[in-house]
Formats: C-alpha cells, structure tokens, sequence
C-alpha cells in the first residue's frame, strides 16, 4: 500500500516537472492548504472535502489518507518514505516549480494590523468591519470571484472596493507561502 502510493505520487511529481500534468483550480486550493504544515490526517481529510476534487492528485491524497488512517503503517519505514514524496509533491505545487500560474479557488490570509487600500487615484484608507468598526484584526478570503474581511469578533464584510482577483494578487506578491501577517497589509485597488 505504501510503496503503491509512493510511486503514484512520485509519478504526478515528475509529469508536473515534465509538463505533462498541471493541477487545476480546485487541486491548488488543497495544495495551498495542505502545504503550509505538516501532513495530517484531518488536515488531507478536510482538503478532500473542502474541494470536492477528482483526478489523480485526489487518488493520492486519498491514499495519504487511508495511510495516515494506520499509524503503524505511517509509522514505518515505507510510510514514511510515502509521505516523504507527498510532501515533496506538495512543495513543488505550492512554489509553482514549473511555472503553471494556476490560482487556487480559495485563498485566505489572516490579518493582525489594519488593512489598508491604495486607490488609483493615490489615496490610502483601511478596510473597516461595517458591523463593528473594527479596523485591526480579522482574516482575509478570496473564495472563487468573491472577496470577504471576517473581523475579529466574526462579523463578514464585503468591500465593494475589493476583489477576489486583487486580493490574490496582493496575497502573491507580499505574502505567498504565509498563513498569517503579523504587521498591516497593503492592497492595491482600482478606483471605482
């Protein structure tokens, strides 16, 4: 079982570096989340059903999850080398290695300062909850074309200044492997 799924997942890593396979929308939204710590059970379970994806890289993770469902299996030198592979899969996905520019559906930066707009026209203004006012704190998402500030006590806002596009454009260019942003965060908006 292991040396199966060590082999499935060492060979989609050397079709993606050969260009033969490239993961869509939906197998970059489980990369992203499953690249940022260590492999899981509930963590490959979640990805699974958070994008109800098929193909073969949910062939692997399926396998990753039956795996780490045995930790004596996990456990063992096999196991090991297994999850090893994935990892290193998983890696290569989230750098974009081979340069495939493919968006995840969702993506989501937690926030601890302010963040803040700057407009076209040059103007600079924060992000405020509309419920509470709250303008430090809270996690940013782009979630297909829809663009959401949930504010620290929880409330969802939706700024028709911000779009999904522009948010994972920012999140690319200042903060492409982190999770969370201890400082402000800078969006660049069109005027509209």
């Amino acid at each position: 079982m292991a040396d199966d799924f060590a082999h499935a997942a060492n060979e989609l890593l050397a079709d993606y570096r050969a260009g033969t396979w490239r993961p869509d929308a939906q197998e970059q939204t489980a990369v992203e989340h499953l690249a940022v710590g260590p492999l899981e059970l509930l963590r490959v379970r979640r990805a699974l059903l958070m994008t109800g994806m098929s193909g073969r890289l949910a062939d692997v993770l399926a396998a990753a999850d039956a795996l780490l469902d045995t930790p004596q299996l996990a456990a063992g030198d096999a196991g090991a080398a297994a999850l090893k592979e994935l990892t290193e899969l998983l890696a290569a996905l989230a750098a974009d290695e081979a340069g495939a520019g493919v968006e995840p559906t969702v993506r989501a930066i937690e926030v601890a300062g302010t963040v803040w707009f700057f407009m076209t026209s040059g103007s600079r203004l924060p992000l405020v909850c509309r419920t509470c006012g709250a303008r430090t704190g809270g996690v940013l998402t782009a979630r297909h074309e829809d663009a959401t500030y949930e504010c620290a006590e929880g409330h969802l806002t939706r700024d028709p200044r911000l779009t999904a596009a522009e948010l994972r454009q920012a999140i690319r260019t200042t903060a492409p492997r982190l999770a969370r942003i201890d400082g402000d965060f800078y969006i660049s908006v069109d005027l509209r």
